[in-house]
């Protein structure tokens, strides 16, 4: 129920109502027919069809304007746990913005980070082996930081700290495709990936909304 819970979360009049064989999810937005297996809602008045990830879009675009107005102390950039250093970098289009908002908010009672973001280990995997020469690579490691927008690269013996993501497996990334740089030289290889993360919803349902890696 990640829709209900995160429609409660911002808004607490949030609640469900049966109406014949449909759940109607009402709220200060209006009535929503409500698909809980596809973890969806309609927006009768808006003719809007949310999944999380665009309620959470818009969700920032609201802490954006707040910001742009100057209005700090406003619910939404409480209620999105944005800490006062992250304000003036805070980009509502950058789609890691989904996974730290999961990673240190509690929705009914829970974290639901673990529930609603799937580590893109194939994409890390290619960036990493688009950018690094080896792991000593300063330039490269600064590249990798630049283009994630994080502040952290860290390798340890078997996993590696990327931004927001503890423990990410070397093993892993091996296993979706990071290439020794020897190979990728003599190959001459360049190769692309997706962002760092993708986010899909518990019962892994596909949405015609699905951009950049997100099946939310």
């Amino acid at each position: 129920m990640i829709m209900y819970d995160l429609m409660g979360y911002f808004d607490q009049t949030t609640k469900l109502i049966k109406e014949g064989s449909n759940t109607i999810l009402h709220n200060k937005q209006g009535r929503h027919l409500y698909f809980k297996q596809e973890n969806t809602a309609y927006l009768f008045k808006k003719n809007k069809h949310y999944t999380p990830y665009i309620y959470l879009n818009d969700r920032f675009d609201e802490a954006k304007q707040a910001i742009d107005k100057g209005l700090y102390s406003d619910e939404i950039i409480e209620k999105l746990a944005l800490k006062p250093n992250e304000l003036e970098s805070f980009n509502p289009r950058n789609i890691n913005e989904i996974s730290k908002f999961f990673s240190r908010v509690i929705i009914s009672g829970k974290k639901l980070w673990d529930k609603v973001t799937k580590i893109n280990y194939a994409g890390i995997a290619a960036n990493i082996t688009r950018y690094l020469k080896d792991w000593d690579d300063k330039e490269g490691i600064e590249n990798i930081k630049q283009h994630y927008s994080i502040d952290k690269f860290i390798k340890n013996s078997n996993t590696l700290q990327i931004g927001y993501l503890n423990n990410v497996s070397i093993k892993e990334l091996r296993e979706n495709g990071l290439m020794e740089w020897e190979m990728c030289v003599e190959q001459n290889q360049r190769v692309e990936f997706p962002k760092i993360a993708n986010f899909t919803n518990v019962e892994q349902i596909k949405s015609t909304h699905d951009i950049v890696g997100v099946e939310m």
